[in-house]
């Protein structure tokens, strides 16, 4: 196993990417249902916790992993990888102010505020603490109201978003149509290109929310593919497990700006 295969979670990956920037017309008027959808989901999903397998890809290298995943509410984050025999590869536990990542792989531990550039270098995934919180919850990162209607989206049981993004590009969000529920969530830079793709699949019902039990994340920019299958899911407990971690003495933590 080389080290870097696991250096925080080269996430998620992208099966099919959908050619969104095909279609052109908008309906200024129709982002209604996803924003009721996002506006229960931000109210009812108080916390999840999830125990789930992992098969993560990077520039042609497989190798699989166990991830025990904690959110509470979208106030912070926690994950913790592991190899064989149980063997703690890497723990992340992050808020909209700080994020504490340790890599046990190399023994060392980083340390800074979440922004997408800095996240970026640790994770090799361009996302904010906001966003990856937003998309681990299956949900669109920003504000739903911001998202417009592409009315000559060519399928019955579908409905294509998209919105202009704060750093240039364009951000698409495909939904079912009958519940709202997101399909997939991707985005393109100012190019064209794709720099994040996430795909929901297997959405199950728990605590009356519904909740995917597949999730596939890629950045293909960086060949980076991983697919997360929840074997356990729990929802709207009492969080008992600190999510924050100790760094060991032995090792110095980076801080970045």
């Amino acid at each position: 196993m080389k080290q870097y295969t696991f250096s925080i979670f080269h996430l998620f990956s992208l099966i099919v990417i959908i050619p969104f920037l095909t279609y052109a017309s908008t309906d200024n008027s129709s982002s209604m249902l996803l924003q009721e959808v996002m506006k229960a989901r931000n109210t009812d999903l108080k916390s999840i916790e999830m125990n789930a397998d992992l098969t993560v890809t990077m520039q042609g290298q497989t190798n699989n992993a166990q991830c025990e995943f904690i959110m509470l509410g979208k106030d912070s984050l926690s994950m913790h990888i592991t190899g064989p025999f149980g063997f703690s590869v890497a723990k992340l536990f992050a808020s909209s102010e700080y994020f504490l990542f340790l890599d046990n792989l190399q023994g060392r531990a980083i340390e800074g505020i979440p922004n997408a550039d800095n996240l970026s270098k640790v994770t090799f995934i361009p996302l904010s603490f906001n966003d990856y919180v937003s998309l681990l919850r299956a949900e669109i990162p920003g504000n739903a109201a911001e998202y417009i209607r592409l009315s000559d989206y060519a399928d019955s049981n579908s409905i294509l978003y998209k919105k202009p993004h704060s750093l240039g590009g364009i951000e698409f969000v495909l939904c079912s149509k009958t519940d709202g529920l997101i399909k997939q969530y991707q985005r393109k830079n100012a190019e064209g290109i794709t720099e994040i793709s996430v795909i929901y699949s297997g959405y199950q019902q728990y605590d009356s929310i519904m909740i995917p039990k597949n999730v596939t994340l890629s950045v293909p920019t960086k060949e980076i593919l991983m697919k997360i299958e929840a074997q356990i899911i729990k929802v709207n407990n009492n969080i008992s497990t600190a999510m924050r971690f100790k760094v060991p003495s032995s090792i110095n933590i980076l801080k970045m700006e």
